[in-house]
């Protein structure tokens, strides 16, 4: 058993090729959001294919940043990274939440299926990096380990 869970860590990707793969799936996954809510506000520039795919982005590269750090300078990165992870989740509705309540000018076209849409995009990209870069990335002794030149 003990040999099996060592090789299963040792198969475990890189930080940036897990990122990269976080941030693909992420796009994708928005964009087939983007796909089905259109309907919901058609005139909603926020719903087009280029903001989701570059919100997406950012919000993807900024948790491999961020989970970087973490296990940089976290004593529990993965739990530190996940506590992080989701106060940022729940502050970044803040941002749509006065689409609600104003008519803001920028934000033309927003409609309450709209903004839902908006929202779930929230969940996308939370619910399919921070699983990623945690379950897949290697853990980061077993990386510096291999990354060592091994003295003859």
């Amino acid at each position: 058993m003990e040999q099996q869970t060592n090789q299963t860590v040792r198969n475990g990707y890189s930080l940036w090729i897990t990122a990269i793969g976080a941030i693909i799936l992420s796009i994708i996954a928005n964009l087939l959001v983007l796909l089905a809510t259109k309907p919901l506000a058609p005139d909603f520039m926020s719903l087009t294919v280029m903001p989701v795919a570059f919100w997406s982005v950012i919000a993807a590269v900024g948790a491999a940043i961020v989970f970087a750090l973490t296990r940089k300078y976290a004593e529990k990165p993965n739990r530190t990274f996940i506590r992080i992870s989701w106060i940022v989740f729940l502050l970044s509705f803040f941002m749509d939440i006065p689409l609600f309540f104003f008519d803001i000018e920028f934000f033309a076209g927003a409609t309450t299926g709209g903004i839902i849409a908006l929202m779930a995009m929230h969940v996308v990209v939370f619910a399919t990096t921070v699983p990623i870069l945690v379950k897949f990335t290697r853990p980061r002794n077993v990386q510096l380990a291999e990354e060592m030149p091994h003295a003859n």
